[in-house]
């Protein structure tokens, strides 16, 4: 029920969120935009869409989050519906934070990095982002599949781990294997 993002945050993945809110209340529960969603522009090809929604049980408010999704000008597959349906699972995720759904582990700094150690890996994946695509350090959770250009981080290698909301900034140096392997040993030895 938990995930990671590429760069090292742990969430909880909206999905979730309603899977949960509807075991306990059914369809009692329900997301309601508040006012009007405000387009603000990022650069020359993205817009942000922002909007406050609130979360109500039976008519009753329960909490109010601002949920955001990225139109972005050069993706053929995205609609303004595709963007208004991501600010709104934003929003929702936001909601459930504030009325404490979800583990702990999601928003304690300490319990995240332990159950991130756990679950996930940190590898060297070929993406697109600021500049390009180009290799950069990445989490995954260790059952999810691999990205689609993924390498193991070498041993001794050392990454620049940016956006980490546990080591901000922090160098990251891949573990030696026995007898300077970059790779693990067989399973059971």
């Amino acid at each position: 029920e938990i995930d990671i993002l590429p760069t090292g945050a742990v969430y909880l993945p909206h999905v979730h969120c309603r899977r949960r809110l509807a075991q306990a209340f059914g369809l009692a529960w329900r997301l309601e935009p508040v006012g009007e969603p405000k387009h603000i522009k990022q650069g020359s090809k993205a817009s942000n869409l922002v909007q406050d929604w609130k979360l109500t049980i039976d008519g009753h408010f329960l909490a109010q989050a601002t949920g955001f999704g990225t139109y972005r000008d050069n993706n053929p597959s995205q609609d303004w519906g595709d963007v208004i349906e991501s600010a709104k699972s934003n929003a929702l995720s936001r909601c459930c934070k504030a009325i404490n759904m979800g583990d702990l582990l999601v928003f304690d700094k300490k319990q995240s990095k332990a159950w991130r150690d756990e679950h996930c890996v940190l590898v060297m994946a070929n993406t697109w982002g600021q500049g390009g695509k180009k290799w950069r350090p990445c989490w995954r959770r260790k059952d999810a599949d691999p990205f689609p250009e993924e390498r193991p981080i070498k041993a001794g290698e050392k990454v620049q781990v940016t956006g980490d909301p546990h080591d901000e900034g922090a160098n990251y140096t891949a573990p030696s294997f026995a007898g300077g392997s970059d790779e693990p040993p067989p399973h059971g030895d």
